[in-house]
C-alpha cells in the first residue's frame, strides 16, 4: 500500500479578456479497486463554480465554470490517493491455449468490442494491417503476458523517448517512422498493434512517481491495460519498459489521448491562448515500500 501527494498546476492565458468560459478537465485521480482518493482541494485565481461527475470510462471529470472575467486563468488541484496495486505476476492464469482461444470467441469479441476497434487511418491509435509485420507476432505457445512484455521490449528498443519530438495530434504510425515520441506515442502505438492482434487494450492516462528516474514523471503521463482472459486487465507502460504498479496513479482510460484529453472548454471571447501545466507527486513517508 502506498499514499501519494499530487499537486497539478495549470495556467491558461488569453490574448483578450475572457468574459466567459465552462471548463471540462480530466485530472482527479480515478477511483477503483487498486487506488482510492481519499482528499482534494481546488484553488482558483478566479471565483468558480466547481462539481465532479463520475465517468463512464472509470475516471471523474472536473467540471469549472468562471464566475469573472479574466485574462489569466490558474488552476491547482491538490489530491491525496492510497494504492493497493496487485502484482500482474501474481494474478490468476489461464493455460495459455485457452487464453489464446478465448480471443476468437464470440463472446469475448461482443464484451470487448470498444477496445478492439482497429480505427480509422485519421486515428491516433492506427495501424495498417499490412504493418503487422513489422512487430513481434503472438506465439501461441507462450503465454499472452509474456507476449504483452516481448512486445513493450521490443517498443522501448526502436522508439526513442524524445519530449517535442511529437504533439497530441500526432499517429502511431507516424510514431514508429520517427523512432521517437513520448509517453501518448507508445501508448498510442502499443494499443494499435495490440488491438490488430486481438487484444482489447485502453489507453490510460494518469501521473507517475517522481524521483525514480522514470520518463514522463513530471507532466501528465500514459500507459495501456490490456485484457488478458482469466487474468483481467494489466497496466502496461511501454514508454518506460515496465508493469505499471503502485508508482502509476491512474486517471481515466479510453480508446487514445482524445478521450482523455485533460482539458476542454468553452470560453467567449479570449483571442490567442497559451496553456501550460506542471505536476508534482509526492510519496508519503510513512506509506513509502
Amino acid at each position: 500500500m502506498s499514499e501519494y501527494h499530487v499537486s497539478y498546476h495549470a495556467v491558461n492565458s488569453y490574448e483578450h479578456q475572457v468574459t466567459g468560459a465552462f471548463f471540462r478537465f480530466i485530472i482527479v485521480p480515478a477511483d477503483n479497486e487498486f487506488q482510492k482518493l481519499i482528499k482534494m482541494k481546488l484553488r482558483s485565481n478566479v471565483p468558480v463554480t466547481w462539481w465532479i461527475s463520475e465517468r463512464v470510462k472509470d475516471g471523474k471529470e472536473l467540471y469549472v465554470r468562471a464566475n469573472k472575467p479574466f485574462t489569466e486563468f490558474i488552476l491547482d488541484l491538490e489530491t491525496r490517493i492510497i494504492i493497493n496495486q496487485v502484482n500482474p505476476f501474481n494474478r490468476p492464469i489461464l493455460p495459455r491455449e485457452i487464453q489464446w482461444k478465448t480471443l476468437e470467441t464470440t463472446e469475448w469479441k461482443v464484451e470487448n468490442a470498444y477496445f478492439l476497434q482497429a480505427g480509422h487511418p485519421k486515428d491516433r491509435s492506427y495501424i495498417p494491417p499490412e504493418w503487422m509485420d513489422k512487430f513481434p507476432a503472438p506465439n501461441t505457445q507462450q503465454g499472452m503476458l509474456d507476449h504483452l512484455i516481448t512486445l513493450r521490449e521490443f517498443l522501448f528498443s526502436k522508439i526513442k523517448f524524445c519530449p517535442e519530438s511529437t504533439d497530441v495530434h500526432t499517429k502511431a504510425i507516424e510514431t514508429y517512422q520517427l523512432k521517437a515520441g513520448v509517453c501518448q506515442d507508445f501508448a498510442h502505438l502499443y494499443s494499435a498493434i495490440a488491438r490488430r492482434q486481438g487484444i482489447p487494450t485502453r489507453y490510460v492516462c494518469g501521473y507517475l512517481c517522481q524521483g525514480k528516474n522514470y520518463k514522463g514523471a513530471g507532466q501528465l503521463h500514459a500507459w495501456v491495460e490490456c485484457h488478458v482472459p482469466g487474468s483481467g486487465w494489466i497496466g502496461i507502460d511501454p514508454s518506460n519498459n515496465l508493469m505499471a504498479d503502485n508508482h502509476h496513479i491512474k486517471i481515466a482510460h479510453g480508446v487514445d489521448y482524445g478521450d482523455c484529453a485533460p482539458i476542454k472548454g468553452v470560453i467567449l471571447n479570449g483571442g490567442d491562448h497559451t496553456s501550460e501545466h506542471t505536476v508534482f507527486v509526492h510519496q508519503a513517508q510513512s506509506a513509502q515500500q
